[in-house]
This record gives structure tokens, C-alpha cells and sequence, in this order.
């Protein structure tokens, strides 16, 4: 079987990349060890992805993914489709054994919408759904599935591609695309040892963020909103709902992540740090923490696991991240590149940006020999991106201690992100690296926040209000939407572009 590309891996990401190449006129494979649909843990979406999504499926013409680039438009056109509603990120700092408290001046509290109405929000996509939509829209557009089997085996000879599939299946390809998540398929198959982070084509070891994850999905979760009207008067000056939101709950040195669906399930998931003396079992570890935090306790107490996938998964090192490999004829895109902490819920909108840039290389460059040069610029890119990514994300975990320094530190972020989001509606630079990650001037700024949150007390007022006055002139090109401004009462009605 020859085909011009083959895509590894039936995520979204896969799903979709082979969707848009046959739609360029490739012929294209997808390979998946799962057949679907299939559980995977839920995610939300930012509107730097959504505004990456639309312009796709507008381009594509992709009729049955456009909607979901908006709640609204999603809810409209595919009201069957599982999904939960996100105008933003919420993060509640609670204290070991005592109910929650906002403080006087919501100081224990911190609400960034990222969108001025629901009909305009972002999304929680459920993924089981909506990989299943990606593709069955794969199907229709021509590509060969074949399901429920792995790659044994890659060569390259002669400007092709040899893949031993383990149905049996001898497949001959000009590229892969390798979109198989953290198993990596490419890396290991090449040599490049995904369990030895000392290796020379590994930098997991440049990741300064080392944090691992017990999660799953969950029925009868409590509404973090209701308890808060019920207890909490001040909850009525919030910006949005904050169960329509990527809701944090820093607890102590580890927090948890809640993202509700319309269909009565919640992906709930915590994060910890990533040390040996952690107790191997996952319950221990889940019931203990919630346990811990009498608030958080009472969302859960009439949760139950969902029927999928029934149980905790527990996952080591979340983080890894690969080299740039010049290997003819091969794209990795994030998913098998790396993965980077998800404070940030930075995972859809990556790996969108990085479809985009390889299809686009694909449709102008194929057949040409700056299709390589290309998209190993392009790789290049990718690997800074997740640097500065977590680079962000470790400076607000240096700050979980301090509510005040950590909104100032996540204030980074949202300036990137929004930075990112104006360029794509303004003047739709599809080459801009997310999070500027292109902009040396941003690289150092990042570098030099997440040194002086090393060294300072950030307990101490004088140091938080240094960092504050730090960040707020850094941002100051970027900062288009008032961000870090503490007469806010740390409640950002709308911060990123429409």
C-alpha cells in the first residue's frame, strides 16, 4: 500500500492534519492503536486555538468542525455534542484543613474571563465525542483508517517511508506525521529513547516544571458557584460563572483542575509534584488531598467515577520534550513532541497552530525541497514554544504561596496569549510563534520574572509588590487589556480578543 503521507496516532490532532492533507488532494493513512470511540481525559480550549480552528475549517471548508470554534455555534449546530462552557480561568487558594475563604478583597481569588459573553466563550471539549467527530470527518474527507493497530516498524529508503504495521499491513509513505501523544511512536522506533532523559536527542531534562497527575472523569460533582452563593456574598461580583471556567484550586504546593460538560460530567484532575516519596497507590493520594481541604471536600461528596473510565488513572512525569529531529520526510507535531504542565490549558490550542503551519508548508511546498527546510524551521519553532511555555508555568508555581504573586506571575501569560490572539484577528501572521515565543525580547523578560521569583520572599509584601511593579512594566507592550492592575480586586471581566 502506498500512500503519500501517514499520519500516526487518531487524536484530534491526527484526525484532523489527515483530514486537511487529503483535502489538499494527498492521499493519507491514519494508523491508531485504539479504535473509537475511546476515553480521553477532557480539555479546554483558548481562544488563540479557536480563532486557529475557525480559520481551518474556513479555509478547509470543513463544515462539521466550524462550529465548534465557539460555544454559541457549537451549541446551535451540534447540540448532541458533549461540550462544557468556558468564559475564562478561575483559581481559588484554600489553606490546609479550613474552609474557604476569598478574603475582604477577593485576595484569595482570581477570575480572567476570556470572552465578554457565553455565546462567544471557549469550550471544554469532551473528548471522547469529539475525537470521534474528527474522524468520522477524516473518513468522509478519504482518508484510510486502519484502527486497532500499531507501528512495529520504520525504515527510510529511497525518499519513502516503510512502515510494518501490526495487523500485518506493509505501508510505503513519502512523509509521517507522527501525532501518536506520549507514546512517542517515532522517537522509539528511531532510537530516540523516550525513557532516558539524559539522551542527547532528549531536553526533558531543560524542563524546569516536574509535576505529576491523578484524574478522571466524574459524575454528581458539586457546584463550586452554588457553595460559593451560599457562603459567600461576594461571588455575585464575579466577572462570569466560575463553573463556567478552567477552575483551579491551588491546595498548598499542588492544586486541581475542574471542567464540567453539559452532560453531567466533569473532568477533574490533580496536579502534585513529581517526588519518589509519593504512595504508589492513586486513591490514597486522591482521598487524602481532598480530605485535606474541607471545600473542596464537599464538591465531592456525592461524586462517583463516570461508567468511563471508571477509575483514577495516575501518570508520572507529565513533562518530556524531544530535540528537533532533520529527519527527511518526518513531522512530529506537540503531542509527540512534548507536553508541558497544563496550568495553562495550553495543549488544543499548540497543537492547532502547529497543524496549521504543517499543512500550510504541506499545500505551498509539496513536491518542492523547501517543504523540509520549511518544517524544520518550523520544529524549531515548536521546541521554543514549549520552552517559554514552561518557563511561564514554573514561575507561577514559584508564587502558589502568595494569591498576589501568582496573579501577577500568571499575568505573563495572558499578556503572550492575548498578544498572540490580536495578531492572529489583525493581521493573521499564521508563522508567529505562540506565546511569542519568536520575540527574544519576550524570552529574556520570561527568564528574568522566573529568576527573581527564584531568589525573592514572596511572602513578603515589599517582594510582591517589587515583582508586581517588575511585571507590569515588562507587559507594558503587550498589555492591552488592563491586565495586572490591582483595583481590580483580582476580577478581569474580559481580557482576550473576540
Amino acid at each position: 500500500m502506498d500512500f503519500d503521507i501517514a499520519v500516526v496516532g487518531g487524536g484530534f490532532s491526527g484526525t484532523l492534519t489527515a483530514t486537511i492533507l487529503a483535502k489538499q488532494g494527498r492521499s493519507v493513512l491514519l494508523v491508531d492503536r485504539n479504535k473509537q470511540p475511546r476515553f480521553a481525559i477532557g480539555e479546554s480550549s483558548v481562544p488563540a486555538g479557536n480563532l486557529v480552528l475557525a480559520s481551518l475549517a474556513d479555509r478547509y471548508e470543513l463544515s462539521d468542525i466550524r462550529p465548534l470554534a465557539k460555544y454559541g455555534s457549537w451549541k446551535q449546530n451540534k447540540p448532541g455534542l458533549a461540550c462544557g462552557l468556558k468564559r475564562g480561568f478561575s483559581y481559588f487558594f484554600h489553606s490546609t484543613g479550613a474552609d474557604f475563604d476569598p478574603g475582604h478583597n477577593h485576595e484569595n481569588e482570581l477570575l480572567v474571563a476570556a470572552s465578554s459573553s457565553d455565546s462567544l466563550g471557549d469550550t471544554h471539549w469532551f473528548r471522547e465525542e469529539v475525537d470521534f467527530l474528527f474522524l468520522k470527518t477524516a473518513i468522509g474527507a478519504g482518508v484510510t483508517v486502519h484502527g486497532g493497530t500499531t507501528v512495529d516498524s520504520m525504515s527510510h529508503q529511497g525518499g519513502h517511508w516503510q512502515l510494518e504495521l501490526g495487523s500485518g499491513v506493509s505501508v510505503k509513505a513519502k512523509w509521517v506525521i507522527d501525532a501518536s501523544g506520549r507514546r512517542q511512536v517515532t522517537s522509539k522506533l528511531l532510537g530516540q529513547d523516550s525513557d532516558d532523559p539524559m539522551s542527547d536527542s532528549r531536553a526533558t531534562s531543560l524542563l524546569h516544571t516536574n509535576t505529576s497527575a491523578i484524574y478522571s472523569h466524574f459524575e454528581d460533582v458539586s457546584s463550586w458557584q452554588a457553595w460559593m452563593a451560599q457562603s459567600h456574598d461576594g461571588s455575585k461580583e464575579y466577572p462570569f460563572n466560575s463553573d463556567h471556567s478552567a477552575q483551579h484550586h491551588i491546595l498548598d504546593d499542588r492544586w486541581l483542575w475542574l471542567l464540567r460538560f453539559d452532560n453531567g460530567i466533569t473532568s477533574a484532575g490533580l496536579v502534585i509534584p513529581n517526588i519518589e516519596s509519593h504512595p504508589k497507590d492513586v486513591a490514597e493520594i486522591w482521598d487524602t488531598t481532598i480530605n485535606q481541604y474541607p471545600s473542596v471536600k464537599c464538591l465531592f461528596q456525592s461524586a462517583t467515577l463516570a461508567s468511563t473510565p471508571r477509575k483514577l488513572i495516575g501518570a508520572g512525569r507529565m513533562q518530556f520534550l524531544n530535540r528537533p529531529l532533520q529527519v527527511e520526510g518526518l513531522v512530529r507535531l506537540p503531542s509527540a513532541f512534548g507536553f508541558i504542565d497544563p496550568l495553562h490549558s495550553t495543549g488544543i490550542a499548540h497543537n492547532l497552530i502547529a497543524i496549521e503551519r504543517t499543512v500550510l508548508a504541506m499545500e505551498q511546498h509539496w513536491g518542492t525541497s523547501s517543504l523540509q527546510t520549511t518544517l524544520h524551521e518550523h520544529e524549531f519553532l515548536q521546541f521554543e514554544e514549549f520552552l517559554v511555555s514552561d518557563l511561564m508555568i514554573d514561575t507561577a508555581y514559584k508564587c502558589m504561596n502568595s494569591p498576589f504573586a501568582f496573579e501577577v506571575a500568571t499575568m505573563l501569560y495572558f499578556a503572550a496569549a492575548i498578544r498572540y490572539e490580536e495578531n492572529r484577528l489583525h493581521q493573521n501572521d499564521t508563522s508567529m510563534g505562540f506565546l511569542c515565543a519568536h520575540e527574544p525580547f519576550w524570552k529574556s523578560a520570561v527568564e528574568e520574572v522566573h529568576a527573581m521569583c527564584a531568589e525573592l520572599e514572596l511572602a513578603e509584601s515589599k517582594n510582591q509588590r517589587k515583582l508586581e511593579s517588575h511585571v507590569r512594566n515588562l507587559i507594558e507592550p503587550y498589555n492591552t487589556a488592563g491586565l495586572c492592575r490591582t483595583d481590580l480586586n483580582s476580577m478581569y471581566a474580559y481580557t482576550a480578543a473576540e
